[in-house]
């Protein structure tokens, strides 16, 4: 088996570390228990966690010590001979957090049967050591006008869209209840998969769906904390080279309580492209509307077979949102009996979006049980299923502008995805404890055409094709040169695909685009897709409180990926396609394996706390280089450098990628000033390796006859060097300040690639090498201010989060020259046979901000002003306004009127600001709680401009001279699927029912 030395590496880093410690995300509950009386020592009391059999016993000093607590809020109960029975309520119990809680005692002797207090709640949390941002179970629990845990993140003082501290998406992890849930291969940024295949491209295929990092999306009631981890991550996480979004699920305990949450608004979505509501010019304007109708005349004297196949009239207009989007989500959890609890989440949200013909629907699934064999063995089983329609049978649909008159001829997709996890924890002391853990994290994602053509005569004219039809499986072609034919042919044989996407094949030039090379009317070229991804994990950890001021951490793991693509399109000339295969074939099937071990100390002494620790990973890509850059590919069949179609030549490839070693040290030091004030710093260095779409497109394939592009499978992992300075502060009871300033330093920030010209005796003769180098810093001051139920003349409680962030993100620019990226060979030279990848990092280039263009979801990143907060007001009558809100100042452009090498000036587009709004009312009853609601969206109705045309220089000067986003063609729609503007305003209406 290819990973069977692998397991053997395993075991033999575990018995080295199996001296050391871990458990990640957990925290402690510490403290003294006295006679209240005396104040002395209590010995031998006994502390448990109600609901649980998680406990320990106060010492010959009393103290006391409960490790491996997972995030939640508790009761803790304190009891021993002669005393009355106290019970500490609502202890608050966080990620890496140490709650310090003394109790005390009073004698049986003065007639008290139980002593109940609620625990008091400190907002600044003296035991981190580096910035964390904890979003709780009040939030999450859909009690705010959000639609995703996204949006809540956007909210915090570190994240803007998604990114942390000015880094690009990839460069973030998430985690679930220590599970790497990280789309691996997605994660990235433009279409969601950093893919440069002239398949994508020319076939116009973009899936910004894709691009949101993770293969799930968590139901947010069956979360009960979420953290962002923005400095310095303590050593047991793994390697994030921007930072970690650390996620907890909530488990079942005590009573039974459940949850019903319903929310449906939007509809009339129409307005947001063509009426009131919306910032932007029409989708079907009438001077291209007259000319495709008039085209559609034409060709019923020249063409009528052709004519039939304009399907598009001013009475179709593909359902622009029309229908409203309705999400639903079930939360349910309690103890099935003492020792074993359940907690269960269901959702289904479905949704029209905002342009024609589109429709998203997703079914999620989430469950986490946790079974206590004794009080020293323990079983936690996570379960998180996605269905994006693969399993219970739709197809999800999106807009395309170059085919909005022929919106059949854009691909669909489905997938789904699948967590699966055990946990054992085992106590060997109170004080120490190991864990094992298996996980398995799956993503299944396919997109092109179904086959559901209704072909009357059997002549390969289809009559009808049902895009709806979600039941209907893939259309799969290749090898079947028969079903070839019948599907795919030159442009006025009648066939549904045309055999050749070059841009102006198939194409009316007339009926611009955001492309400006026109409009797909009747023929789209041929696509389909098939990725599947999959990775177990297997980890070890083990802590030790070796004493009072050490704990001890360390562990190991190793995960093995599986990687299946099958990729198959028309390209751009016929005779380049294989005869004997009919399309273009993409294809590869890889098994990187990543391993990793680490140790750590966390020093509490008289306040200070430090986290002391390292990491060492290694990844190995599954993956071989060319043999010779000069000789980049082979005609299997025949061992031919030359002769052959060229979309059957694949790489010509050598030795394989050797296994890379990567250092990460970590430190973390957190210092009291005052009982209510401390002050931190951290310092990190961190290496991730690139996602799999950087390294493995184009691996086996010629993925573009004409101009190949290639990935160096040898490839620099991201790294970054990060340094943080903070200080929190609880100047008020229930209100506190947080504040830091941080610094980044990221290496192998940016993509190049070399031209390799002129191969003589090589069928593609020019192709492209893309690898990442060059180096880029962001850094920036942050500013929170936390308020915990501060009260108000008793008319109205304040509860959340108000946050101000200033940054500056630089990257490198200036174009190629004077350095050199062509190289030619007139002869093929088995002895050259490497590039000088190393001189890109001394490329003479000059770091300028990071600026927006041409996409929402990969630019305009840098915003030199940010506020976000989350803020609810609780008032009598159990009335409810709860408030979330960003600001950014504008994504930074290039001005085209001058040579910006020497200006180095970007110019400032408009600000971005969007306040959202829900008004509740609750009713108890019964010992039940019924709400409805209202939620708002963007309630101020503000023009959000996220991007702007780029395509041409008109486009840009457009931009720049008038504020108009539209570009030279006036579409308000990206290359990429996505809208200029942001959402207009939306009107939901909900309800809820908990007991």
């Amino acid at each position: 088996m290819k990973h069977s030395w692998c397991k053997v590496l395993l075991l033999l880093i575990l018995g080295i570390l199996s001296t050391l410690v871990a458990f990640a995300g957990n925290g402690k509950i510490t403290g003294v228990v006295k006679d209240a009386a005396t104040g002395e020592p209590v010995v031998g009391a006994n502390v448990v966690i109600e609901g649980t059999l998680m406990g320990a016993a106060a010492d010959e000093k009393g103290v006391y010590v409960i490790l491996a607590v997972s995030p939640g809020t508790y009761n803790v109960v304190a009891s021993a001979v002669g005393y009355a029975r106290a019970v500490v309520q609502g202890v608050q119990v966080r990620s890496d957090q140490t709650v310090s809680l003394d109790i005390s005692l009073r004698s049986e002797a003065i007639g008290l049967k139980e002593v109940v207090v609620e625990a008091e709640r400190k907002l600044v949390d003296k035991t981190l050591t580096s910035t964390r941002t904890v979003i709780s179970s009040g939030e999450l629990n859909n009690a705010l006008p959000v639609y995703s845990v996204q949006e809540l993140l956007n909210t915090t003082a570190s994240v803007f869209r998604g990114r942390i501290r000015g880094s690009q998406r990839e460069e973030t992890k998430t985690l679930l209840d220590g599970i790497d849930v990280t789309d691996q291969f997605r994660n990235t940024d433009y279409d969601g998969s950093g893919d440069l295949s002239a398949a994508k491209r020319y076939n116009r295929v973009t899936k910004p769906y894709e691009a949101n990092g993770t293969t799930v999306n968590l139901n947010t009631s069956g979360l009960s904390e979420l953290n962002v981890i923005a400095g310095a991550a303590n050593a047991e996480y793994v390697a994030a080279s921007a930072g970690i979004y650390n996620a907890s699920l909530r488990e079942g305990r005590g009573a039974w309580t459940g949850r019903l949450f319903y929310r449906m608004g939007g509809g009339g979505f129409d307005r947001f492209m063509k009426g009131v509501g919306y910032f932007g010019p029409a989708f079907y304007p009438a001077t291209d509307t007259a000319k495709y109708l008039g085209n559609k005349r034409s060709l019923l004297i020249s063409s009528p077979a052709k004519s039939a196949r304009y399907i598009w009239s001013p009475g179709k207009p593909y359902a622009i949102g029309e229908s409203p989007t309705v999400e639903g989500e079930l939360a349910l959890g309690g103890s099935v009996m003492e020792n074993f609890g359940l907690f269960l989440t269901g959702r289904l949200f479905d949704t029209h979006g905002f342009m024609p013909n589109e429709f998203s629907r997703e079914a999620n699934i989430s469950l986490k049980s946790n079974y206590d064999f004794t009080k020293s063995m323990k079983l936690a089983v996570t379960g998180v299923f996605q269905d994006r329609g693969q399993i219970f049978g739709w197809k999800n649909r999106q807009y395309n502008d170059a085919s909005r008159y022929f919106l059949e001829g854009v691909p669909v997709n489905d997938g789904y995805s699948l967590v699966a996890s055990a946990k054992f924890t085992h106590f060997l002391t109170p004080e120490t404890f190991y864990e094992l853990q298996v996980s398995s994290v799956s993503k299944s994602g396919r997109i092109g055409f179904l086959d559901s053509f209704t072909d009357s005569n059997n002549d390969g004219i289809p009559d009808k094709y049902d895009q709806t039809n979600g039941s209907a499986d893939f259309l799969v072609l290749g090898v079947d040169t028969a079903k070839v034919r019948r599907y795919i042919g030159a442009i006025g044989s009648g066939k549904f695909f045309n055999n050749n996407n070059d841009d102006t094949q198939g194409l009316d030039p007339t009926i611009t685009t955001i492309f400006g090379g026109g409009n797909v009317l009747a023929n789209p070229t041929y696509y389909h897709e098939n990725l599947q991804t999959s990775v177990t994990t297997l980890k070890a950890d083990f802590t030790s409180q070796v004493t009072a001021n050490h704990q001890l951490r360390g562990g190991a793991q190793l995960r093995m990926h599986s990687v299946k693509q099958d990729r198959r399109s028309t390209v751009i000339s016929p005779a380049d396609i294989d005869p004997s295969v009919g399309v273009l074939l993409e294809q590869y099937d890889k098994k990187p394996m990543e391993v990793g071990a680490y140790a750590q100390d966390r020093i509490e002494f008289a306040g200070l706390i430090m986290n002391i620790g390292a990491r060492i990973d290694g990844f190995d890509p599954d993956a071989s280089e060319f043999a010779n850059f000069y000789t980049p590919y082979v005609y299997a069949p025949t061992g031919s450098f030359n002769v052959g179609p060229r979309a059957a030549f694949s790489p010509y490839r050598g030795d394989k990628v050797a296994l890379k070693w990567f250092f990460s040290p970590r430190i973390g030091v957190s210092h009291p000033i005052t009982e209510n004030a401390t002050m931190y710093f951290s310092f990190s260095r961190t290496s991730q390796p690139l996602p799999f779409s950087q390294i493995y497109m184009g691996y086996n394939n010629v993925n573009n006859p004409s101009l190949p592009n290639q990935m160096r499978a040898d490839q620099d992992p991201y790294k970054s060097t990060n340094y943080e300075f903070g200080a929190s502060w609880e100047f008020i009871p229930r209100i506190s300040v947080n504040a830091n300033a941080y610094f980044r330093e990221v290496e192998n920030f940016a993509r190049y690639a070399y031209t390799l010209q002129g191969l003589q005796g090589q069928v593609v003769t020019t192709y492209n090498v893309f690898f990442n180098s060059g180096y880029a810093d962001a850094r920036g001051v942050e500013v929170t201010l936390n308020v915990g139920q501060y009260s108000v003349e008793d008319i109205v409680k304040i509860t959340g989060r108000v946050n101000y962030a200033w940054s500056v993100i630089k990257q490198p620019a200036g174009g190629p020259a004077p350095n050199k990226t062509a190289f030619a060979r007139g002869t093929v030279d088995s002895v050259f046979t490497q590039l000088p990848f190393g001189d890109a990092k001394s490329f003479k280039q000059y770091e300028i901000n990071v600026g927006g263009g041409a996409s929402v979801l990969g630019a305009g990143f840098d915003r030199t002003h940010r506020v976000g907060y989350a803020l609810s007001f609780q008032f009598p009558f159990d009335i409810n306004l709860n408030v979330v809100g960003t600001y950014a100042s504008g994504f930074l452009y290039t001005n085209p009127t001058v040579d910006n090498r020497t200006a180095r000036q970007l110019e400032t587009a408009p600000s971005n600001s969007m306040v959202d709004l829900r008004l509740e009312k609750a009713f108890a009853i019964a010992g039940k709680r019924i709400g409805i609601f209202m939620d708002v969206k963007n309630i101020f109705n503000k023009e959000n401009i996220l991007a702007y045309a780029t395509a041409t220089g008109a486009s840009q000067l457009k931009f720049h001279q008038t504020g108009d986003p539209t570009g030279e063609y006036n579409r308000a729609i990206l290359e990429e699927g996505t809208s200029v503007y942001d959402m207009p305003r939306q009107v939901y209406l909900g309800a809820y029912f908990e007991f």
